[in-house]
């Protein structure tokens, strides 16, 4: 059964969309030009995840199972204070130090980060500035 294309996912609606609410931005009464240039750099991802599941559920009627300890996905670790936990967990934590301090880590991780957009980054054929130059000049 397709139920995963877009047009078997906007049947569903037959053609009717509700336009949504959107929230103004409100920075209260000290907001300055500064605190617009903050908003860049905060690494905060918005709401607080239960104000979301609690807005979903009454706007929408949608309750999220939503478990932080991640049980679902996951076998939950044990936390003791056994001599071999903390062995393995010191260990864990060298380990995890070691990969991110390492060349390839940070290479990686500065290609995921930079500034390029998703089309960049994933779809669009990228070229220098020669290989640019010379698809611009006549057949020879």
């Amino acid at each position: 059964r397709d139920a995963f294309t877009d047009s078997a996912i906007s049947a569903k609606v037959n053609g009717e969309h509700k336009e949504k609410d959107l929230q103004p931005w409100d920075g209260g009464e000290g907001a300055t030009a500064d605190d617009l240039e903050a908003l860049e750099t905060d690494v905060s991802n918005g709401w607080d995840p239960n104000d979301m599941f609690r807005y979903n559920e009454e706007n929408y009627g949608v309750a999220s199972t939503y478990d932080s300890s991640l049980a679902s996905y996951t076998v939950p670790l044990e936390r003791d204070n056994s001599e071999d936990y903390l062995k393995r967990e010191a260990r864990a934590t060298q380990l995890a130090e070691e990969i991110e301090s390492s060349a390839q880590y940070k290479a990686r991780a500065a290609l995921e980060n930079d500034d390029r957009s998703e089309e960049e980054k994933y779809t669009a054929v990228q070229r220098n500035a020669a290989e640019r130059e010379g698809s611009l000049s006549a057949p020879r």
